[in-house]
């Protein structure tokens, strides 16, 4: 009897560790989620602001291209940041579905609480470039309506953008 009791225990443990395991599985690919959820929101973000931006520096300044193109630039290299964590997020998909019951889910769960929290100031950080963007380009297409004399095309761009996870200064 007492055997018997042994092997239940056993299999009752086990039965509880699965539960707990796809519950911490379910939680992580939940947090996968969000972040591949706040890459696609800053690229559809980036993809509509763009195009604008780039139309009124180009009016703005029509023959100065190093005006428009370093704003697309700038703007460019945060779209392919935001593709490259996407495509991590979709990466790391995969692998949460394919990871067995005894993967070392806690540490998994922990990882991905830190990558969410990390990812969570991405979006408006990206919203904050384009908004810093849009008042500059607003501000000289005023100076213009008035009649003020134009700034030079690149004195917006002297204030270098550190990346949106760099400290503060």
């Amino acid at each position: 009897m007492d055997f018997l009791s042994v092997i239940l225990a056993a299999l009752g443990w086990g039965r509880d560790h699965s539960a707990e395991s796809g519950g911490r599985k379910t939680e992580a690919y939940r947090l996968n989620a969000e972040v591949a959820g706040e890459c696609l929101r800053s690229l559809s973000a980036l993809a509509l602001a763009t195009p604008p931006l780039i139309r009124r520096l180009e009016a703005l300044y029509p023959g100065q291209p190093e005006a428009y193109k370093s704003c697309a630039e700038a703007l460019a290299t945060l779209q392919s940041q935001c593709q490259q964590i996407y495509t991590m997020a979709e990466t790391n998909k995969a692998a949460i579905e394919n990871a067995g019951r005894w993967h070392d889910w806690e540490k998994a769960l922990r990882a991905s609480h830190q990558w969410r929290a990390t990812i969570s100031s991405m979006c408006p950080h990206v919203e904050g470039v384009i908004r810093q963007l849009e008042a500059v380009v607003t501000q000289e297409e005023q100076r213009r309506i008035a009649g003020t004399p134009p700034a030079s095309p690149t004195s917006f761009l002297s204030q270098r953008d550190r990346g949106w996870d760099a400290p503060p200064l």
